[in-house]
């Protein structure tokens, strides 16, 4: 029993409130049994070997695509497990804080002296370091930050590839006070 009602019930039913339409019952018992069963090895799953080891189903997904697919991306792996990039990165938080996953990101930031700016400089070295941080370094994340109302610094991000972010409220802490920040992040 799946609840208060056997099974026999739950599709008798199903097939006395649909029985005016053209549907296939045979397939939709087996296709609900199959779930049934499905949710049932994966309940054991949970209880009898991933509660001891504190990890969730979620958890346990996330790692097993990260170690099939090494070098993939978060989107890829976010896609693959079924969960969004904000659910797998606190996920990955979770998993990198116990050691079980270590994520290999860095970060870079730039400043421009007022006399060059306007001229592509900052876009160009920031394109640079990045392919060079990424290639070389085993990188597979680079983060970078900027004050939300920089929209200069915004355009560099975006021309050199970064992808704009969330707002990360006290981001960033500057002369002992806390600043809000926009992150940019370019994967490899």
């Amino acid at each position: 029993m799946a609840g208060p009602h056997t099974l026999a019930e739950t599709e008798n039913l199903v097939q006395s409130r649909l029985s005016d339409m053209q549907l296939d019952f045979q397939a939709m018992a087996v296709t609900s049994n199959l779930f049934r069963a499905a949710n049932a090895v994966r309940n054991h799953l949970e209880r009898t070997v991933l509660a001891p080891a504190d990890l969730t189903w979620t958890a346990f997904v996330v790692l097993w695509v990260a170690w099939i697919w090494q070098t993939a991306e978060t989107r890829m792996i976010a896609e693959e497990s079924g969960v969004s990039k904000a659910t797998l990165s606190g996920v990955l938080s979770t998993l990198e804080g116990r050691g079980l996953v270590t994520r290999r990101r860095g970060e870079t930031g730039y400043w421009t002296a007022p006399w060059a700016r306007g001229r592509g400089v900052a876009t160009e070295a920031l394109s640079l370091l990045s392919v060079w941080a990424l290639e070389n370094l085993g990188l597979r994340r680079l983060d970078l930050y900027a004050e939300p109302e920089n929209e200069a610094s915004h355009g560099v991000a975006l021309r050199a590839g970064f992808e704009r972010g969330e707002l990360v409220r006290s981001g960033i802490a500057l002369r002992g006070r806390r600043y809000d920040v926009i992150r940019f992040t370019l994967s490899g």
